[in-house]
């Protein structure tokens, strides 16, 4: 099947069916098709239909989001991870992804002054696979 044949079932499907569950598998069959700007828009509808306000994050949650970070940022969209990481930063830094998360989410390094941050941003980067480790398998 053509991989424009398979897009269009994905837009179809995302016409029949208005729910989040809707959104998150539409999320995925668009990122399964490498079209991560459309993947991202449906997983952003997911998160805003699932994930509370305010509040602390389930782990279901947390995952939502750094997904949602994921997708932004293979579809390249730098303004909306710098949104996400202000508006769910702080509840996400006490979770086992916040490492990952944050380095999503971070404003780019443009100058010298960035330096510093990025020591600690290695130093996360570092502690990415222990992380992985014990939140296991998904």
């Amino acid at each position: 099947m053509g991989r424009e044949r398979r897009h269009g079932q994905v837009e179809t499907y995302g016409n029949w069916y208005d729910t989040a569950e809707a959104d998150q598998t539409r999320a995925e069959l668009l990122a399964g098709l490498g079209d991560w700007p459309a993947a991202a828009v449906s997983m952003g509808s997911y998160v805003s239909r699932t994930v509370p306000a305010d509040g602390i994050l389930t782990a279901a949650q947390q995952q939502a989001l750094l997904r949602l970070a994921s997708m932004q940022s293979e579809a390249g969209d730098a303004i909306g991870l710098r949104t996400l990481g202000a508006r769910e930063g702080a509840r996400m830094s006490s979770s086992p992804q916040a490492a990952v998360f944050a380095i999503l989410t971070v404003k780019p390094m443009r100058e010298t002054t960035d330096l510093k941050r990025s020591s600690a941003e290695v130093r996360l980067a570092r502690e990415i696979p222990s992380n992985l480790a014990a939140i296991g398998p998904q």
